[in-house]
This record gives structure tokens, C-alpha cells and sequence, in this order.
């Protein structure tokens, strides 16, 4: 998120406010440089799963989800995050009501992502996501967190479970599905292709830079 822009002051002027998408901490809601969420003030009491935007005491704003609603603060947590940060109600600065998911609007009522943010965050304790260190997932982090989650399932196992998604996660990812979930199985099916084929070329690409670096350091 831009930290130059004033959110109270624009949303003062304009009552709403879209914003693009930067980090990794909301997938797979939310993916940067490609979706954009839209802000609105708080006007009423936060409730548990709202998207809010917060500002750390380092003047970082952040983009991330109530998990709990507590007396005098609140628990909040990136859906792709292993940290969870409290937050004081006056470092809070917006509430998401709706965001772009690859260029369609989606509204944060719609029933589709109601059902993706229960379906999100039902097993909350068994991802013992509970951290000591603030803020979003490094990229590193993600990856090791990938790789402990491969090592334990098996490769096999965690591949179909990355590819055969809930029918509320898919509807994320391919809007159409809502008025026509029959085309579920279609939509796997462009996925298992899809992951196949992108497995395919990281490999080829990492062993190209791993030939290129060798060269150089040879």
C-alpha cells in the first residue's frame, strides 16, 4: 500500500477509494500487481473477518483481516500470513467493502466470499499461525513454509490439494463459476494443465540461471 497517500483526507473527499495490491500476505484473495481492493471509512463497529487497513508504528500501512475482536484491540492476520499483529481501534484507517479479482468487482458481502473466508479461516488453530514477529511473509518464508507442507503431505498429494481446490476458492479465482458451477470439473482441468505446464517452464527456467551461473563463476 502507497504510505504517501492520506487515506482519512481522500476518504473525506471521496467517500471511497481504490487501492492496487503490493505483498503476498492476502492471497489467494488478493494478488499483487494485479488486484486492487476498495476502502471505505469506518462507520460502524468492526466485526471478525473485515478487511481493514492499519497503520504500524513504523508508518507502514497494511492491509489485513479481523481474526478476533477483542475489548480494547483487535487480532488481525494476512490470509497468507504466519503472524498475528494487535491493533488498536485508532491505528485503523479503512474498511475493505469490496475488491477488483482480476478485473471483475467482487463485493465483500457477496455469498461467494463469505463462503471463502469461512472455508479460509475454519482450521485457524491447527495452522497455528500465531506468530511473535509482526507483518507479512517474506517470499523466503512462503517458500519454506511450501516446502515443509510438501515434504510432509508428499509432492504428489500437495500438487492435486493446490490443484483441486474448494468450489468457494475457485469461485476466486474464476467468477463464472457462481452462476454455473457444473463447469467446476472444466476449471480443475485448466488448472491441473495449467500447473503441469508452469511446473515445466520454472524448472526449465531455473536450470537455464543455474547454467548461467555456474558459467559465471566458472
Amino acid at each position: 500500500m502507497s504510505e504517501g497517500l492520506d487515506i482519512r483526507q481522500a476518504l473525506q473527499t471521496y467517500g471511497k477509494i481504490v487501492q492496487p495490491i503490493s505483498g503476498i500476505s492476502m492471497l489467494p484473495m488478493l494478488e499483487e500487481k494485479k488486484d486492487a481492493v476498495e476502502l471505505m471509512a469506518v462507520a460502524q463497529p468492526l466485526k471478525q473477518y473485515d478487511v481493514v487497513l492499519f497503520r504500524r508504528k513504523n508508518g507502514q500501512l497494511v492491509l489485513h483481516r479481523i481474526i478476533a475482536v477483542k475489548k480494547d484491540h483487535y487480532l488481525i492476520c494476512g490470509d497468507n500470513s504466519m503472524a498475528v499483529e494487535k491493533v488498536l481501534p485508532e491505528d485503523i484507517l479503512a474498511v475493505a467493502s469490496g475488491f477488483f479479482k482480476d478485473g471483475k468487482y467482487v463485493s465483500c458481502r457477496d455469498e461467494a466470499y463469505l463462503a471463502y473466508v469461512v472455508d479460509r479461516w475454519k482450521d485457524f488453530s491447527a495452522r497455528k499461525l500465531i506468530g511473535k514477529t509482526p507483518g507479512e511473509e517474506t517470499s523466503e518464508a512462503v517458500e519454506m513454509r511450501t516446502r515443509k507442507a510438501i515434504k510432509k503431505q508428499g509432492a504428489g498429494k500437495y500438487f492435486l490439494s493446490r490443484v483441486f481446490i474448494p468450489y468457494h476458492q475457485m469461485c476466486m479465482y474464476y467468477p463464472c463459476l457462481r452462476k454455473l458451477p457444473v463447469l467446476l470439473p472444466v476449471f480443475w482441468a485448466v488448472r491441473l494443465v495449467s500447473a503441469v505446464f508452469n511446473t515445466k517452464k520454472r524448472r526449465k527456467l531455473k536450470g537455464e540461471l543455474t547454467a548461467i551461473t555456474k558459467k559465471k563463476n566458472g
